[in-house]
């Protein structure tokens, strides 16, 4: 996870989700809640570029898109149609966090916040965190997230050995900067840490 920057509400979302949404609930309290908040699936996709807020992957199809409420609607309906509670996530990630919380923000994160080790696994930086309840839900939010799950270590792994590959085949300057573009496309948290590292040139 890295911190991710805010997006603004989009013109029509009052129109097309919170009104719609709550007048439904209103009218209907004891039926399950329309899924207003997809129709704006398309304006998050767009708004943060297409990355999951968890695991900073770039979501290739929108079909694997989710609206994510960070803060479950089960416990905050008020909630629910509100832009400001959503993230954009892959559908897996989204599976895993279900109803779970708390978790820290990708909103709220510290700079630097988690750190890549050697084996590719995301560890908590404890720098960033001088308070030891934001330490403790650092390390929490990684277990409670599965970022650490073998399957995205894994794929972690695989971005980087191609960009090394590449790098150690004796590329140009002008090629170097191809592939660290292109592994910021992958993964904006895999291309800091690997810029950080000195694997890749910054941008």
């Amino acid at each position: 996870m890295i911190r991710v920057e805010r997006k603004e509400e989009p013109a029509d979302f009052n129109e097309e989700v919170r009104v719609p949404g709550n007048n439904f609930v209103a009218r209907n309290p004891k039926r399950k809640p329309p899924k207003y908040w997809n129709k704006c699936r398309g304006d998050l996709y767009k708004a943060y570029e297409g990355y999951c807020a968890y695991t900073t992957f770039k979501i290739n199809c929108r079909l694997d898109a989710v609206v994510d409420h960070f803060l479950p609607q089960s416990r905050h309906p008020e909630l629910r149609y509100e832009w400001s509670n959503y993230r954009l996530s892959s559908s897996h990630i989204n599976s895993v966090k279900k109803d779970t919380e708390p978790i820290f923000d990708p909103f709220e994160l510290p700079e630097e916040a988690f750190r890549l080790a050697e084996d590719m696994r995301i560890e908590v930086n404890p720098e960033a965190f001088p308070d030891e309840k934001d330490l403790a839900l650092a390390s929490e939010t990684l277990r409670r997230l599965g970022l650490n799950r073998p399957e995205l270590i894994a794929d972690r792994t695989e971005m980087r050995d191609e960009a090394l590959r590449l790098i150690e085949e004796g590329m140009s300057d002008e090629a170097a900067l191809i592939v660290s573009k292109r592994l910021l496309e992958q993964s904006r948290f895999l291309h800091r840490e690997a810029v950080r590292k000195g694997y890749v040139k910054p941008l």
